[in-house]
């Protein structure tokens, strides 16, 4: 059980990159595994969507490596590159090798092209940039989507204050 001070610590670090906007932290394959094995038959014959996933992404090994045992239908992730360039398509289907492309955009979820690979697939999950936490929910929200979002709890409360900010 974290003390108090580690608490605070924890916390303290995330406001801080909430207010300098560095949103990537990872989430332990090992925490992913443990989440979504609960989640299995939910993922049966189902399009998975993870859209804020880079090729280290523990989401995309997980699913990678379940994908016959959860009886995928697809697997996509979607690769942003904060540099201005393009970011990447990953794309899995049943007997096949994933193939990865360029997109025509960096891969920000709000882009046209995301949003459309966003529509026509059935699951999203992820764990988006906490900063952008209310904006990406709200996005599931308008299209209707089942989720699942793995992240650091301390990320839903500091979504909340940034919201009645």
């Amino acid at each position: 059980m974290p003390s108090t001070q580690e608490k605070i610590s924890r916390s303290a670090r995330l406001t801080n990159a909430r207010v300098a906007k560095k949103d990537e932290f990872y989430t332990k394959l090992e925490d992913i595994q443990q989440e979504c094995d609960h989640y299995a038959e939910h993922f049966r014959h189902k399009n998975i969507l993870c859209p804020c996933d880079g090729s280290d992404s523990g989401f995309l090994k997980y699913f990678e490596d379940n994908f016959e045992k959860l009886e995928l239908r697809s697997l996509t992730g979607i690769g942003f590159n904060p540099n201005g360039s393009t970011g990447f398509k990953y794309a899995k289907l049943p007997g096949t090798s994933p193939v990865i492309s360029s997109l025509i955009t960096r891969g920000d979820f709000r882009s046209p092209e995301v949003l459309q690979i966003i529509k026509d697939l059935d699951i999203v999950i992820t764990n988006p940039p906490f900063s952008l936490l209310r904006e990406f929910m709200m996005l599931l929200a308008r299209y209707k989507k089942q989720f699942l979002l793995i992240g650091n709890i301390l990320t839903v409360f500091h979504g909340k204050q940034m919201s009645s900010v």
